[in-house]
């Protein structure tokens, strides 16, 4: 049954709101990965999807759809990635409470690199905004504050859900193995080495970007909005430390002071590593 029809034979509901839908997805799910976007989600997203698919013999025409693996297997629960739309919001959700019975993988990245993901995002894939870097990295909404909100307020509710882990975008990049290998094991997968092996090649950077550059699963989720323009592909660069090449002496200098003065003492061993966090 569908995940509508299912509502209305729940509710009784001949054409269920977006808000029953929501409840029932989210009733219905018990692993989430959350980041904010431009965290490498997708990239995670799609290591998880192909291990699951090489494990259990799946064969996913698109290993990105890990939300609908669950139909496939009876063995996978269902899984749901989201940015909870931290980056359109006034004001991040607190409390977290409707995830009190769930898993939860949080994805975090260097915020500095986020925030320049984020504007190339904005700018080129899509025509949210048109000015100069260093204006979108102050604006408040999407910007670096929002970042550091959403890291915050999660921060703060690391303790809600029923398992939480931290995972860092730069460890992913060092030890792909190891952390795909930890983010499974939270989630209750024994998939075998081998199957994260062949998830790792997969994933790659360069195959990722030749997958996308031939819109290869036919999904927006990995699809350049200009084939012609290398800042304009989901995977953009995939770089630890590349918001130096794009964030002046005076940008570089506000998102240091911003970080340390707001970001949760929380993540100091997760982001930034070369900024003290507050006390």
């Amino acid at each position: 049954m569908s995940v509508k029809g299912s509502v209305i034979s729940l509710l009784g509901r001949s054409e269920p709101t977006r808000e029953a839908l929501e409840w029932w997805i989210h009733r219905q799910t018990r692993i989430y990965v959350l980041s904010y976007p431009k965290c490498g989600r997708t990239w995670l997203r799609l290591m998880i999807g192909k291990a699951l698919d090489e494990h259990y013999q799946l064969g996913a025409a698109n290993p990105m759809e890990i939300g609908r693996m669950h139909q496939l297997h009876r063995d996978i629960p269902r899984i749901r990635v989201t940015h909870e739309h931290a980056h359109r919001a006034e004001t991040i959700e607190a409390g977290k409470q409707r995830f009190r019975d769930k898993t939860v993988v949080f994805l975090v990245r260097d915020p500095r690199d986020v925030v320049v993901s984020m504007y190339f995002e904005a700018s080129r894939r899509s025509t949210l905004f048109a000015g100069e870097i260093g204006a979108f990295v102050r604006q408040r909404v999407g910007g670096l504050d929002a970042i550091i909100d959403y890291y915050n307020v999660w921060a703060d509710s690391a303790h809600v859900p029923r398992r939480f882990t931290v995972v860092r975008y730069e460890d992913l990049h060092r030890t792909p193995a190891a952390v795909l290998a930890t983010v499974l094991e939270t989630m209750d997968l024994a998939v075998s080495p081998g199957a994260i092996d062949a998830a790792i090649r997969f994933a790659n950077f360069d195959n990722m970007r030749k997958l996308e550059a031939a819109n290869a699963f036919q999904s927006e989720r990995l699809r350049p909005a200009n084939a012609g323009d290398a800042e304009s592909f989901k995977t953009r660069k995939g770089k630890i430390g590349g918001y130096r090449e794009y964030l002046s002496a005076a940008d570089l200098d506000h998102v240091n002071a911003r970080i340390a003065a707001r970001l949760s003492p929380y993540y100091a061993e997760y982001c930034a590593p070369d900024v003290q966090l507050r006390a």
